[in-house]
């Protein structure tokens, strides 16, 4: 099974559109990029084409990257989406995390840390792809069992068949089980960087509430 990662940016910023990218092929040469210049032109995209990590920024005009990852989940259900905003607002991060995005990235953006950020929601979109495809196979696989169990009789071929398909059947789902654990350490290592930022928003906003109570003693 190939996987041909590519990527969709969506963001209304022409500089952004040119520069992210850009930035982004230095450190993933081999990730296919496309922009969008709306919400609503990302989407249509989404609806004709498969793509395996949605990258937008959240103020976007007639429909923002929240409403736009809500409209997402209903046609691509576990494509990882990165939100990014150079708005600075108490609780933005927690939010946009409980919304159901992979990461929140802060403008100015962080080279490292976005480029860190796609690749593991590449893996992750990855190993999702393999575990659909697994489960797949193994749901025709179980059909060719019942089917088989289902028959008066057996030549000495077809039960080696029979037991080549049931040991099969149980790799392919001890391997389906391993790469699931895999996406799990992958989405909490994330998690704890995602953690961190709500973690910081929320010292910040208890440090600027002591400094008013402060200066208005």
């Amino acid at each position: 099974m190939s996987f041909q990662a590519s990527v969709l940016v969506v963001d209304d910023d022409p500089t952004t559109l040119i520069a992210l990218p850009d930035m982004l092929r230095s450190r993933l040469p081999d990730v296919n990029f496309t922009t969008c210049d709306s919400a609503l032109t990302g989407l249509k995209v989404l609806h004709d084409a498969n793509y395996h990590v949605l990258l937008a920024d959240l103020r976007m005009p007639e429909m923002d990257g929240l409403t736009l990852l809500r409209e997402v989940r209903h046609i691509r259900q576990h494509m990882p989406v990165l939100i990014m905003s150079g708005v600075t607002e108490w609780g933005l991060a927690k939010r946009v995390i409980e919304a159901g995005a992979f990461a929140y990235i802060q403008k100015p953006i962080e080279r490292g840390y976005v480029a860190q950020a796609v690749r593991l929601a590449l893996q992750c979109s990855r190993m999702q792809e393999q575990v659909r495809f697994g489960k797949r196979r193994l749901a025709r696989l179980s059909e060719l069992l019942k089917r088989a169990h289902a028959l008066p009789c057996l030549s000495h071929h077809m039960r080696d068949a029979v037991i080549r398909m049931e040991q099969g059947q149980q790799r392919g789902s001890v391997s389906i089980t391993k790469i699931e654990r895999v996406i799990s350490r992958v989405t909490e290592a994330l998690g704890k960087q995602n953690e961190t930022l709500r973690s910081l928003e929320e010292d910040a906003h208890t440090q600027a509430k002591i400094m008013l109570q402060t200066l208005g003693e």
